[in-house]
């Protein structure tokens, strides 16, 4: 997938504006505003390529409708397509072999996170068969990490990361780490939202996780949750979709342990 495009049909609404970020520019899409503005009833669509990054805000009132199409390359003549990332990978993995050489990285073990370049399509009421496609179906430069680590035999997978408020810090969020949107809690009653994360999925210290690549937000999850105080509200909390590889103690990161590099045909 290189790109998507997504269709406005003219439904009145408020709110769903979409924000792009991409190369360090912004833009702002009103999709409502354009389509109200129009004589007669037309669509608004917009094209974005799949390394953009973008948020849409809440609809606040009315039906905001949607198709979104992802776009891909014809796959019919795959005989002239490259070997990417080659030269990459060989780079990579010498680098990464140096770095858990290292015994002052995580010396007590923990993770190394890497930030996904290219946004995917994640089907929020399936994500864990929806993560399960996507790191069979990684593009680029998160392909050729996730060959790396294979070969490295780090067994990298798809985590989901949520940042909350620490109730003991009112400075530094904590990241939360699931395995799908799933496991994301659908109300919390007397908990904050770290204390329900927490039951369902592992909080991260920043001394326990290191990030290679950083955190992106291409690939965004949008997970709704009901809180009760005088009156039910619905919350919105955004997770962030990453591969995450958990590398044991200094004293068993060790050359033999890991293997070597594997072939390519194997």
């Amino acid at each position: 997938m290189f790109g998507s495009l997504v269709v406005f049909f003219p439904t009145r609404h408020e709110g769903g504006v979409v924000h792009i970020r991409h190369k360090g520019k912004e833009w702002s899409f009103d999709p409502a505003a354009i389509t109200a503005a129009q004589e007669s009833p037309s669509i608004a669509f917009i094209a974005l390529k799949s390394d953009a990054e973008r948020e849409i805000t809440v609809v606040n009132s009315g039906y905001c409708v949607t198709i979104t199409y992802n776009l891909y390359f014809d796959g019919s003549d795959t005989s002239a397509t490259p070997q990417i990332g080659v030269d990459e990978g060989e780079a990579l993995h010498k680098c990464l072999s140096t770095l858990l050489d290292n015994t002052e990285l995580l010396p007590d073990g923990g993770y190394l996170g890497f930030g996904l370049r290219y946004m995917y399509p994640i089907t929020t009421n399936s994500t864990s068969y929806s993560l399960f496609e996507v790191i069979n179906s990684l593009k680029g430069s998160d392909a050729v990490i996730k060959r790396v680590l294979d070969q490295l035999d780090l067994s990298p997978e798809l985590k989901i990361i949520y940042e909350v408020e620490d109730d003991d810090d009112d400075c530094s969020p904590l990241q939360v780490m699931l395995d799908s949107e799933a496991s994301f809690p659908e109300e919390q009653s007397d908990m904050s939202l770290k204390e329900a994360l927490s039951e369902y999925g592992t909080i991260i210290l920043s001394e326990e996780i290191h990030w290679v690549t950083p955190l992106t937000s291409f690939s965004r999850i949008t997970s709704q949750y009901v809180t009760y105080g005088n009156e039910a509200s619905l919350q919105y909390a955004y997770g962030d979709i990453c591969l995450v590889v958990e590398i044991p103690v200094t004293g068993k990161r060790l050359k033999g342990k890991r293997g070597g590099r594997k072939s390519e045909d194997s």
